[in-house]
């Protein structure tokens, strides 16, 4: 039991690093698009997709994880809600991210 709930926090810290990492990004490709620098603002752009890629990768087995966990404990939903609070939290920052990177124009 200990081990689900480890890999869970795992997951969902390496979830918090993307997120963060694809922020810091943004900001960068921003600060060189008002500097008048659109390679280097689209070079951060990039790397902030390629982040929020990785975050998708890991929301996906996260989510895995918790089917699994569910159906061994015989649950339908995940008893921590403080991680799945943080979870959800995390996902929807994600997505908001992910929209402005979208529309975001050189």
């Amino acid at each position: 039991m200990e081990d689900k709930k480890m890999m869970t926090k795992r997951l969902i810290s390496v979830m918090k690093d993307d997120l963060k990492d694809s922020e810091m990004l943004f900001g960068y490709a921003k600060d060189e698009r008002e500097a008048g620098n659109n390679e280097m603002a689209s070079w951060y752009l990039t790397k902030a997709r390629n982040r929020l890629d990785m975050f998708q990768k890991v929301d996906e087995k996260i989510q895995d994880h918790m089917r699994k966990k569910s159906y061994e404990d015989g649950e339908k939903e995940e008893k921590d809600s403080g991680y799945k609070c943080f979870y959800d939290h995390l996902v929807e920052e994600a997505s908001e991210l992910s929209q402005k990177v979208s529309k975001f124009k050189m």
